[in-house]
């Protein structure tokens, strides 16, 4: 039986990977400084009912609470523990709550793939979320493992990477320069070259 081949898919699922162990890691310590409450009933308070069965049933196999955290439980157990274990590390900016949902998608996309590979520029903005969020929980070693991916798969797909992230709606809201700060010149677009992509994308 022949396979399709899914190189985006399977840089995304190592990836995924890397970013999975990590994170789990930077909420179980970051739980354990919350007072009044275990690390346990922390992460209870985020999930759905069929969600706390299924934490103790992995609690119970694997015994190490890192382990018996899903993926899919990460953007839930922000939510419900932003203010007391995590809006700190991240200087209260909620936007990280939206990049873990995206992270989830990929993870979920990874899991239930198409007949067709993952869009390559999806993929590389997946990565560039992971990578950023990795470096944000202070785990430089697994950001470089991230970005070597991409780089990589940049490389295997014949495609230059972009030296800047992927565009995104809230360039539309965030300031690119500081108060008081001068702007860089605007530099010549060569005319007989096709404009960047990020132009096109705008």
């Amino acid at each position: 039986m022949q396979t399709t081949n899914r190189p985006n898919r399977d840089a995304l699922r190592q990836a995924i990977d890397i970013y999975r162990d990590s994170m789990r890691l930077f909420i179980v310590r970051r739980l354990r400084q919350v007072q009044g409450a275990s690390v346990e009933e922390l992460i209870e308070r985020g999930l759905g009912d069929r969600q706390v069965d299924e934490f103790y049933r992995q609690l119970e196999r694997h015994d190490a609470i890192e382990a018996a955290i899903d993926l899919n439980y990460f953007p839930q157990v922000f939510r419900e523990n932003w203010s007391k274990a995590f809006a700190q590390q991240f200087n209260d900016d909620l936007s990280v709550q939206n990049m873990l949902w995206l992270i989830k998608t990929a993870r979920d996309q990874t899991e239930h793939p198409g007949t067709q590979d993952i869009d390559i520029e999806y993929t590389r903005t997946y990565l560039y979320h992971i990578a950023d969020l990795l470096g944000r929980i202070n785990a430089p070693d697994e950001k470089k493992a991230v970005e070597a991916i991409r780089d990589t798969l940049s490389e295997e797909t014949g495609e230059a990477e972009p030296t800047t992230r992927p565009f995104t709606e809230q360039d539309d809201q965030k300031p690119t320069t500081t108060e008081g700060a001068q702007k860089p010149a605007p530099q010549p677009r060569p005319s007989s070259k096709l404009p960047p992509w990020r132009e096109v994308i705008r």
